[in-house]
């Protein structure tokens, strides 16, 4: 290990002197001054083992790029043979790619094994090359984390073998790779996407998802993950215009109705017009015809992610808040931020006023509640549970009779509707079996939870609280 990194040995199939690294940190002898990166740190070296491991300062060498020592350099009375520039390598890259040259064996970390490759091509050092690319490969099957920083890398050593694995890499887990890598993927260009895009390792699912998240990467967003939705500081008119080339390469008209509401529609927006209007028609899919207010405002949601389905989704919620008649909907919480911590979730939202609760199961539903305020006192108004369809856009409405708390005292739960019909804590979403809200309203609970055989309880994969206003 390597400053907790782990770490690979280098071997030259040529044997050599391990003597000679010795040599190389003993300066008395040393003839060659290399001025390293920008600030030039001088480390010395011997003409002879250079030209005797390394084709590149052997032409360097005999071709006598000479210059004379920085005057801040006290040289004292050592005869300089050559003054090389590396302005674009770190010490340590130089160190261990000498240390190759002088001995025929190196150590090198997971997090150098690309710069030392790169400075290693450069020096036409091609065994070294090798070993990297070699170590590169067999680190992507352990994990996609430096999946994109190694198709860079082969994209600039023109290594196919390397570019498909970390293409293949990428397919079995998108997200890990684009969040660790988002400085690499940052880097592609349009057409060096294109071509990822291109790869058959990639399904028509992930080949959309990454062009989503290349347009955040181009916005150096700081979440960039495909679930993060609209989130803000997201410019919308500008990832539009960059995902418009790589429309082709997704094959959109592949997907299926539910493929396509689940991935495409939160992000229907970077679409132009005329491709969404020839998608839904292909599949079959009707715009709700509940007029829409556009008087609504667009809001921080991990779960309703698309304009569409939020415009809809406030529309729609304005019928169990008539006397505020909201636009606005402020998150307050947002659940797997915090842990799914209940503590935090009253610390936040305790005595908050006029709340939506919005919940998403493991499951895909979308389900959650309105109370004019989390109290542990009985509320003037009541509260209301609902179900929101993605495929029709519409909200299925679930008032309780009478009024009823909307928590229950104490740290134990999250959010608690009525008497445990809707109930949360931590990442657990249950309905209870004696709760009266299903039965009045014609419904079941596992229905509205979306679980199979009676099942009452399901995960939670996120939760978030609204405030809303005007």
């Amino acid at each position: 290990m390597t400053n907790g990194n782990p770490s690979f040995q280098f071997k030259a199939a040529t044997s050599r002197n391990l003597f000679n690294d010795s040599i190389r940190q003993n300066k008395d002898f040393a003839d060659v001054l290399l001025l390293i990166g920008p600030s030039k740190t001088p480390i010395w070296a011997h003409a002879a083992i250079l030209s005797q491991g390394c084709d590149y300062y052997k032409a360097a060498l005999s071709m006598h790029w000479t210059t004379s020592p920085p005057q801040d350099l006290d040289v004292g009375t050592k005869i300089v043979r050559a003054v090389l520039n590396h302005p674009d390598v770190d010490v340590e890259t130089m160190n261990i790619v000498l240390e190759f040259i002088y001995s025929g064996t190196a150590r090198v970390s997971a997090d150098k094994l690309s710069t030392v490759a790169l400075f290693a091509d450069e020096l036409v050092l091609g065994e070294l090359v090798a070993q990297c690319v070699k170590y590169c490969r067999r680190a992507l099957v352990q994990s996609p984390k430096t999946a994109f920083e190694f198709y860079a890398l082969g994209q600039k050593l023109n290594n196919h073998e390397l570019k498909y694995d970390s293409v293949y890499a990428v397919s079995w887990n998108l997200e890990v790779s684009a969040v660790e890598g988002k400085a690499f993927l940052a880097q592609l260009d349009v057409n060096e996407i294109r071509e990822v895009l291109s790869n058959t390792e990639l399904d028509e699912i992930n080949k959309w998802r990454l062009s989503v998240i290349w347009t955040k990467a181009q916005q150096n967003l700081g979440d960039i993950s495909f679930k993060s939705g609209l989130s803000t500081g997201f410019d919308v008119q500008r990832a539009a215009q960059d995902i418009k080339p790589l429309i082709l390469s997704n094959k959109l008209f592949l997907f299926e109705k539910e493929s396509y509401l689940s991935e495409v529609a939160p992000y229907a927006c970077l679409l132009e017009e005329s491709t969404l209007t020839l998608l839904k028609a292909h599949l079959d899919i009707h715009d709700d015809q509940t007029p829409v207010d556009t008087t609504v405002q667009l809001f921080d949601s991990r779960i309703l992610m698309s304009p569409e389905e939020q415009r809809q989704f406030l529309t729609q919620i304005k019928a169990v808040s008539n006397r505020l008649r909201p636009t606005k909907m402020k998150l307050i919480y947002r659940a797997s931020e915090h842990n799914f911590s209940n503590s935090k979730f009253h610390e936040i939202c305790d005595g908050a006023q006029h709340t939506v609760t919005v919940v998403k199961t493991v499951g895909g539903r979308i389900i959650g509640g309105y109370m004019s305020s989390f109290t542990t006192v009985l509320s003037t108004y009541k509260p209301v549970l609902f179900a929101f369809e993605r495929s029709t856009l519409l909200m299925t409405l679930l008032p309780f009779e009478t009024p009823m708390l909307a928590k229950i005292p104490g740290n134990n739960n999250g959010p608690i509707f009525g008497s445990l019909d809707l109930a949360l804590e931590s990442n657990r979403v249950s309905c209870s079996t004696k709760g009266r809200v299903f039965s009045l309203n014609a419904k079941t609970y596992d229905w509205f939870l979306g679980t199979t055989n009676g099942a009452h309880e399901t995960t939670c994969e996120e939760y978030e609280v609204f405030q809303l206003s005007k």
